[in-house]
């Protein structure tokens, strides 16, 4: 299970947490977090907005169509589109 923490990005294994997760100190700390449809995890916070696909972290921004700002809630619908909610209202990307 992937969880957020005032730490930052973690993992529970059944047994103990991991905070040890490559490439995760480098993206905005994350309020929020959602998976989309084919298995990538995807934060929102402050700073941002971020996806994992397993292996690497990929800042989303103004380069791939979303507004500049703080975002504070993140969804993915059936459709695998990710909603994110900011101070303006909701933001859709379409990741098709």
């Amino acid at each position: 299970m992937v969880f957020v923490t005032a730490e930052g990005l973690g993992t529970w294994t059944g047994d103990h947490f991991n905070f040890a997760i490559d490439g995760a100190s480098s993206v905005p700390r994350a309020t929020a977090l959602a998976v989309d449809n084919t298995g990538n995890l995807w934060g929102a916070g402050p700073r941002g907005v971020w996806r994992y696909d397993g292996q690497h972290f990929t800042r989303i921004g103004s380069a791939q169509g979303l507004p500049a700002g703080e975002f504070t809630d993140i969804a993915v619908d059936a459709q695998n589109r990710v909603w994110f909610a900011n101070t303006d209202g909701l933001v859709l990307f379409d990741q098709s």
